[in-house]
Parts: C-alpha cells; structure tokens; sequence
C-alpha cells in the first residue's frame, strides 16, 4: 500500500492506482507501507516517468514495452553486495532478477556515499558524523540508478519540495526541439545543454531568488536546506548540486530580464535595450518643447548626475577572469568590457598630458565597483565592473 504525503487526505493507494494517479504530479512525496510502518518511497518506484515534448505525455514514436506496466511488488536491494552496484549505483544484476515481493529500499554501502566536504557554516550537527558513516547506513532513502528498464537515463530533479528523482524519455518527432528546450517547455532549466543529468524547476529558482533578496539567504545555504528537506536525518546522502543552482540561477535571472524586456525571438540587443528608460530626465523630442533652448530659465534643463563607488570591493576580483562568461555584454546597467577596457587604454595615453599619471596608477590598481546615475530618482549606470 503506498501514501501520498504531499496530496490532501492521504488515500491509500495500490502501486497501479499510485501511478495512474500521479502521472504528472512528478514532485509528491509518497510512503509505502512494509508491514509495520510507512517508509520513504519515491515516484519512480511505481514507473512514474518524466515525458518530453508533449506536456508531459507520451511521445507517440516512443516504443511502450509491456515491462513499462509496474508490478504489484517492487525491486529487491536488500540482499545486494557493494559487488552488485557500481560507483554510479546502477544495478549490474540480471533484469529477471530485479522484481521480487522484499523490500524496495536501497541500502547504499559506505564507499557510494563519501561524505562531502563542505564549508564551515557554524553547525556542529556533521562534526562526528564520520564515525556514523563507518557504521551502515540506513535504509531509508530510495535512489536509482542510472537507468531504468527502458534503458531511459534517471535525471535529477531539483524542486522547492526537494529532491527528485525520474526517468526522463525525450520526444522523438522529426520537429522535435533539442533536449534543453523540451524540459524548458515543461517549466525545467537544465544545468547543461548536452547529456543532460540535473535539472531545476522553475519554481524552485523563483523561490531562490527571492529567499536571497528578502532574506539574503546564499545558494550554498538555500541548496543545504533543500538537502535537508529531502532526507531530514541524512541530508548528505543527497547529491551535492550547488554549483549547478549558482549557474542555473544565473542563467534564470538573465532570461527574466530578457522576457521583461521583449528581448527574444530574434529581436536584436543594442546598448541600453535591458536598462529602464528614465522619464524624468529632460530628453529633446520626448518630454521638451520645441523652443526649450529659447526659454531664459536654462537652468531647468541641465541634466545633472551624480556617482559613488566601493573601493573595499576585493571580492569582485576573480581568480581566473578568462573563464567568466558574460550573458549580456553593454545591453544593461554595465558597461560593455570592449569599450571600457578602450577608454582605460586611452586614459593612459593622455594621463601624461595632465599630469595626472601619479593617479592614474592608483585608479587602475584599485578593486572596486562604482555606478554613475541621475540627480533625480533614475536608473543606475556602472562604471565598472564590466557585465
């Protein structure tokens, strides 16, 4: 009998009704009952499966087998040996083998799940918990491996309900989108764009970046909490995908913008196309009279800015600069890197022409960010650093 925790009521289900139910409910916590309590269970347990390209159906080129249909009992790992699974917990047994009537927990042994060195965030909960991993580790959290019986590769889901776990069957058809783009249409980022193994939910990037906006919550200690929620007494167990959600939100914020700005479709970018237009400045043409030069108040017209910067700013120095990839380059509130790194080489040819080499040198060595804007509540213009 399985549970559903995440839906209202917890009805009792069988495997069969469990998926027929929960088809395109991809991000449920289930439970199954062992006998004596209900145990973590996962989705795909019950053959739920991640369908690409046609909102979440099945493409009708995909070739159904009939083992695609789950039995009423669900895979042994019970009786395996660290022999039976290898470094990638896929299961090396033969497929006659794999459906009996024990239990469906995966028991991983200690050398799969060396416990990832983290940074030092002030908890002392892990400091002892290498003598725990000596011991076994419990038997509690399902994981597969890397395929299912379809030969469909399992793909890591990464929600704002924690972890997931699908096999993901991509649409075959002859005007199919490429492979990103297909989990991007059912609201999915892919951390990668070839052989794609991680991928985000939109929702769980929305909720990111709002928790570091309003909370200052960092993605090392938003992923941890993720990692907790999943498995609450073994949060290690989990896979370490921090540096995915750094790049993945990152990627997200850009295509925000983009979308806010209608820059898509082939639209082309020009400087400034992804910077909020500023009404209150005097603009000729746009909210000027024609004979504005004629009127005796100038006074009224100048356009006046003013500019701040941060001095102390060393961590905008990166250790290996070639390596940054820069998603907008001069469309925004920075400047574009080409012309600023022109500007920079001509303030040193004509620096001593003003004497001014002395501070110059001290300009150039400094590590700071710094942003021109309008007198008036405007928008912001960087100096540097280039984005």
């Amino acid at each position: 009998m399985w549970r559903c925790k995440t839906c209202i009521g917890g009805l009792l289900h069988c495997a069969r009704c469990l998926k027929n139910s929960h088809r395109l409910l991809w991000y449920h916590r289930v439970e199954r009952w062992n006998g004596s309590y209900f145990q973590i269970g996962a989705l795909w347990q019950v053959g739920i499966t991640l369908n690409l390209g046609h909102n979440g159906q099945h493409c009708p080129r995909t070739i159904i087998t009939a083992s695609a249909d789950i039995p009423e009992q669900l895979p042994s790992f019970q009786n395996l040996t660290p022999g039976d699974l290898d470094a990638t917990h896929s299961l090396s047994v033969p497929p006659d083998q794999l459906w009996t009537t024990n239990e469906s927990i995966i028991h991983f042994p200690n050398e799969i799940h060396p416990l990832e060195i983290q940074p030092d965030d002030g908890d002392d909960s892990y400091d002892n918990v290498n003598d725990d991993m000596n011991n076994a580790l419990p038997k509690m959290f399902p994981k597969p491996g890397l395929m299912d019986m379809e030969g469909n590769c399992y793909v890591t889901i990464v929600d704002v309900s924690g972890i997931h776990y699908l096999a993901s069957i991509p649409c075959i058809c002859s005007s199919a989108l490429d492979q990103d783009a297909q989990y991007l249409d059912l609201g999915l980022l892919s951390a990668s764009y070839k052989d794609v193994k991680t991928v985000f939910t939109l929702t769980v990037l929305k909720d990111f970046r709002l928790s570091n906006l309003e909370c200052k919550t960092t993605a090392y200690q938003y992923y941890q909490k993720l990692r907790r929620l999943t498995c609450p007494s073994f949060p290690w167990l989990i896979p370490n995908q921090y540096a995915e959600l750094r790049r993945a939100s990152r990627q997200y914020r850009d295509l925000k913008k983009r979308q806010i700005y209608g820059i898509a479709h082939g639209v082309p970018q020009t400087k400034g196309s992804m910077a909020l237009f500023c009404t209150a400045c005097p603009q000729h043409g746009i909210n000027l009279k024609d004979d504005w030069k004629a009127d005796p108040n100038r006074n009224l017209y100048i356009r006046n800015f003013v500019s701040d910067g941060n001095f102390k700013a060393d961590h905008v120095k990166q250790k290996n600069i070639n390596d940054d990839v820069y998603l907008s380059s001069g469309e925004g509130y920075m400047t574009e890197p080409n012309e600023y790194a022109a500007n920079v080489e001509e303030m040193v040819k004509i620096a001593p022409r003003f004497k001014r080499v002395r501070y110059l040198s001290h300009f150039c060595s400094l590590s700071f960010a710094g942003y021109f804007t309008c007198e008036d509540p405007g928008s912001p213009v960087s100096l540097w650093p280039p984005c």
